[in-house]
């Protein structure tokens, strides 16, 4: 068998269920990242799970096992989601999404700026920080709930 070193590379670190625990977990400091994801074969890389530092720590360790005698088939997360929400957005939506936030923007840099009086500064800054956030946040709310 070959070893987990031999079927990675650094930009996606992968095991197969074949693979000990313990190979995971080196694999996992070796790479500094805390979840492998897990392979059908060395030949196929379609993901069928992952393993996690916490998966380790909680169905090996914390249960006695050892992570040299311990197959990634036995303790890996098997259902691999793989979904992602879309959202179309117009460009008027965008202009009024960009718009608002510049508000809030130029509110917060008047309440940092020391062009003005403080009490000028906080009037003005204040009234765009409260427009701004007033109609980004129920924006972005419609917007991304339209297609839900």
């Amino acid at each position: 068998m070959k070893q987990t070193k031999d079927i990675t590379s650094a930009s996606f670190p992968c095991c197969t269920p074949e693979h000990n625990v313990q190979q995971a977990a080196e694999m996992m400091a070796r790479h500094e990242c805390g979840e492998i994801a897990v392979v059908e074969t060395e030949e196929n890389l379609k993901p069928i799970g992952v393993i996690t530092d916490r998966d380790i720590a909680w169905r090996v360790v914390a249960t006695g096992k050892s992570p040299g005698q311990t197959s990634l088939r036995d303790v890996m997360v098997k259902e691999v989601r793989q979904q992602m929400k879309q959202h179309e957005i117009t460009v008027p939506q965008i202009g009024l999404i960009a718009g608002t936030r510049a508000m809030l923007g130029a509110g917060i840099a008047l309440l940092l700026s020391e062009k003005l009086s403080g009490e000028q500064r906080r009037a003005i800054g204040w009234t765009l920080v409260a427009v701004g956030a007033l109609t980004t946040i129920p924006l972005a709310l419609q917007l991304l709930s339209d297609d839900e």
